[in-house]
């Protein structure tokens, strides 16, 4: 890779059909999945500095590329330009899983969220947050859902805890429907904390399916909700006793309704799994007790989920997610993998200098 600076954040790499895009130093690359034939190259910041942002928005016809100070759309297929926001060179908050479907655009503003228009980019309304900040967006037929993090502080002006929510609002309205919250629970801290933090994760996105979702947050907790007006069908508490050697710092869920399982990866190399009608926990798998860096997961969609190694990403976990065993550890000699996208067969790798794709042949 091409880079200006040494480092380049902790970006997505977003497989569509037979096409992969990635960042490369100051540029956005489409290159065919299969042979790595570049298709189109566009700049987003200049030439002073590298891209910076978390992933990638694709939907039939657009990318829209969130950097730092800008959000551009491009024609996905051609690379042409399609327009660039009128409030780009305002700072934007880095990291915050945003989206796009066919009618709208989704970024976060300051605490709030804000809808665009897909066709220039300007602002079509804002989105109240009552509880902290928007973390990561998505939408369905059924609306608009955003998880949240906010702190409670008590009469005498000190933080206690942090916490998530999981919100749905009305697309075209911007009211907020419906809201549920996971409660922060007291454990043994083993001396690292006055209090437990279960906002969302920064790459936890809630996941949508046809009438029904899902939401994690850190401290383990799932949510299987109803889309249309948010019953809780189950919530799982994962049984912590010990902060220091039990806390998953969860971040990927992975609903299987073939398969009938809820899978669910975190930090500490950790993930478990729950039966998708009852919310039972199936198993649970620990393999070390270290703060590293954490980052999201990917699915194959059939079987199996691949987890970067929290021993500072220098391999995957390639887990099957039937029996929580993990099949194949894969490494990269001389790289880091800071993220990934698992599709049609294929794995796309962002690493530390380098991009990476590989076929799957097991």
């Amino acid at each position: 890779m091409t880079k200006i600076e040494p480092s380049q954040g902790f970006e997505l790499p977003t497989i569509d059909g037979n096409r992969v895009y990635f960042p490369n130093g100051p540029d956005v690359e489409c290159r065919e999945l299969s042979t790595g034939k570049i298709i189109w190259k566009a700049n987003i910041t200049g030439k002073t500095r590298d891209y910076n942002g978390t992933r990638f928005l694709i939907n039939n016809s657009i990318i829209v590329v969130n950097d730092t100070y800008s959000t551009s759309a491009f024609d996905k297929y051609s690379g042409e330009r399609r327009w660039i926001a009128p409030d780009s060179g305002e700072f934007r908050r880095y990291g915050i899983m945003n989206w796009i479907d066919n009618e709208f655009g989704y970024r976060r503003g300051q605490a709030n969220f804000i809808q665009f228009n897909l066709n220039d980019g300007n602002t079509i309304k804002m989105f109240p947050i009552d509880t902290g900040a928007a973390r990561a967006i998505n939408t369905s037929k059924h609306g608009v859902f955003c998880s949240t993090f906010a702190g409670y502080v008590n009469d005498l002006g000190k933080e206690i805890y942090e916490f998530g929510t999981l919100k749905k609002f009305d697309p075209v309205t911007g009211q907020q429907i419906f809201s549920f919250r996971c409660t922060p629970r007291y454990f043994n801290f083993g001396g690292y904390s006055d209090y437990l933090s279960t906002i969302t994760n920064l790459f936890a996105v809630p996941v949508l399916l046809d009438s029904v979702g899902y939401a994690v947050f850190r401290d383990g907790t799932v949510f299987r909700f109803r889309q249309s007006d948010g019953y809780l069908y189950w919530k799982y508490e994962l049984p912590i006793t010990n902060y220091r050697r039990d806390f998953p710092d969860a971040i990927s869920v992975f609903p299987d309704e073939e398969k009938g399982l809820v899978f669910v990866t975190g930090g500490r190399d950790s993930w478990f799994c729950l039966d998708m009608e009852t919310g039972k926990q199936l198993y649970w798998k620990r393999l070390s007790e270290y703060d590293g860096m954490i980052f999201p997961s990917s699915y194959d969609g059939n079987r199996y989920v691949f987890k970067p190694h929290t021993y500072g990403q220098y391999e995957w976990y390639i887990i099957d997610i039937t029996t929580g065993e993990v099949v194949e550890e894969f490494d990269i000699p001389d790289d880091s993998i800071l993220s990934q996208d698992v599709k049609n067969g294929y794995v796309a790798a962002f690493g530390v200098g380098s991009f990476y794709v590989f076929k799957i042949i097991r």
